[in-house]
């Protein structure tokens, strides 16, 4: 099967800090996500943001809640593809 694969990244909030603590997921692993949609939630300087979805497709979750995760380092994928699939 030719999927195509995104990464999701965690993103820089801020100019100081170079990590971030993933909250929590909005969706489950394996769980069809639209892009734009709210992916997870993150901590920044005790600022609670969240992610969307860059991408449609079904989300691969790669660290779990309540990890520290350095700013730009992956922390789910997409894999894109048809929901029917």
């Amino acid at each position: 099967m030719d999927e195509n694969v995104i990464l999701v990244l965690m993103p820089k909030k801020d100019l100081v800090k170079a990590s971030a603590v993933l909250t929590r997921w909005l969706v489950k692993d394996g769980e069809w996500i639209e892009a734009g949609q709210a992916f997870f939630a993150y901590e920044s300087e005790k600022v609670e943001s969240e992610a969307t979805a860059p991408a449609s497709g079904f989300a691969r979750l790669l660290v779990e809640a309540g990890s520290k995760v350095r700013i730009n380092e992956p922390v789910a994928e997409i894999h894109g593809g048809s929901r029917e699939e």
